[in-house]
């Protein structure tokens, strides 16, 4: 129902007006367009103000205040990012804040504390050799954590074992046209 019906069923208890043909029944209808109109404006600013619906500007805007900017450009990654980035805790370096901070900022990856004192180890499940734009993501990490913690990365590379599970033999591998990266990096579907 339209606002113009709607004000219209508000007023016909009365009985004082004609609401369908007279004269109040045209400025009602104006009136119930332009309540139409806001509030679909209305509704429109309320999906970009809120992180979960928000689109290109909403976003945008989110990104331009926060300390650190996602990482990714995928729009429901850039909205996990900055749902991350605002649950954290200024000045919090607790292991989850610290979670928190990186993946916020659409870096996918496991922080974790390692033996070493003030050390962390980072690792990226899912993902054999270094992430697409490696230095740039250790830059980004680096930036986010406490300046008197240590970072170990652990990268994942193809082991012999592994190599040898999938049954390649030099030949295979030559017909792949695989490169040592390419090799060091080698997975088959389903793996890992």
């Amino acid at each position: 129902m339209g606002c113009a019906a709607y004000l219209k069923e508000l007023l016909r208890p009365l009985g004082l007006y004609d609401l369908d043909t007279g004269p109040g029944a045209a400025e009602l209808s104006a009136l119930g367009a332009a309540m139409d109109g806001l509030a679909a404006y209305l509704a429109e600013i309320e999906a970009e103000a809120l992180v979960p619906t928000a689109g290109e500007e909403g976003l945008s805007r989110y990104e331009a205040v926060l300390p650190y900017h996602p990482a990714s450009g995928d729009m429901e990654q850039r909205r996990q990012a900055i749902m991350a980035l605002l649950r954290i805790d200024d000045g919090a370096f607790t292991l989850p804040a610290v979670r928190d901070t990186i993946q916020g900022c659409g870096i996918e990856c496991l922080v974790e504390e390692s033996k070493t004192p003030q050390t962390v180890e980072i690792s990226f499940p899912g993902l054999m050799g270094e992430p697409e734009n490696f230095p740039g993501v250790r830059s980004r990490i680096e930036q986010i954590l406490p300046c008197h913690l240590d970072v170990v990365y652990l990268l994942r590379y193809l082991i012999w074992e592994e190599l040898e599970g999938y049954g390649l033999t030099w030949k295979l591998i030559e017909s792949k046209k695989l490169t040592w990266e390419g090799l060091e990096c080698y997975r088959e579907e389903g793996s890992l």
